[in-house]
């Protein structure tokens, strides 16, 4: 476990290859991709996904890794080259025309449009690495049953996790229903409790980075730890 901080994105940036290989393998129209821009405008972001998907963007990982919320940016085609990768997304920041024209390039399928647990129920399937990349629990609170799901199925699971020790809330609109909720945002203290529950399975437990009350990294608050966790399959 470790917390993004100034001091870690500052020695990132020393290499910002990150943002290098956005520059090389971009094409016309990925910079109007939503997920490209936060990840090409925000440095935190690009240290946070060179520690999670660093190893597998190189040419020669070939290892089957599920991207659970990973969204579409022009480095999918890096990782959909180099591994056996799928990317499961509901894809509510778009991208599909680029999703479609990677997939009919690499003759199979790449994006599993769905949601995580619906294709959970529907599938058995086993992984190297599964990433879940600024999804829990700020976007989706089922971190719980996240784990409990996939846990056992792969070896290594790898998550960037955003908690606010300030007070956050969103005020919502349910898809399936005409009703408002407000939805608060979790703190370090709920995020570690469930943590805990599964602390023989992370890498390097450090829960003392859960109380972090300063300054932030990111524009709106918040604080992100990555966790590696060794799955089942894996131990």
């Amino acid at each position: 476990m470790r917390l993004i901080s100034q001091t870690e994105v500052d020695e990132y940036l020393k290499d910002d290859w990150i943002l290098r290989l956005l520059e090389e393998v971009g094409r016309p129209g990925d910079e109007q991709l939503a997920v490209q821009q936060w990840l090409a405008q925000t440095p935190a972001k690009r240290m946070a996904f060179s520690a999670l998907y660093g190893d597998i963007l190189g040419l020669t990982s070939r290892r089957r890794v599920l991207d659970v919320g990973g969204g579409i940016t022009a480095l999918t085609r890096v990782l959909a080259q180099s591994n056996d990768y799928y990317v499961l997304d509901i894809l509510s920041h778009g991208g599909q025309e680029v999703a479609d024209e990677l997939e009919a390039e690499l003759g199979r399928p790449v994006l599993i449009k769905a949601d995580w647990l619906s294709h959970a129920r529907a599938t058995d399937g086993q992984y190297d690495v599964i990433i879940a990349n600024d999804i829990f629990p700020n976007a989706d609170q089922r971190l719980e049953l996240f784990l409990k799901t996939y846990l056992p199925r792969t070896h290594e699971l790898r998550m960037s996790l955003t908690f606010y020790n300030e007070p956050r809330f969103y005020l919502c609109r349910r898809v399936d229903g005409d009703e408002f909720l407000c939805m608060l945002a979790w703190d370090g203290r709920q995020t570690g409790y469930v943590l805990r529950d599964r602390v023989q399975a992370i890498v390097e437990p450090d829960f003392s980075i859960l109380n972090e009350s300063g300054s932030s990294v990111f524009a709106n608050g918040r604080h992100v730890c990555l966790v590696t966790m060794i799955g089942d399959s894996g131990a």
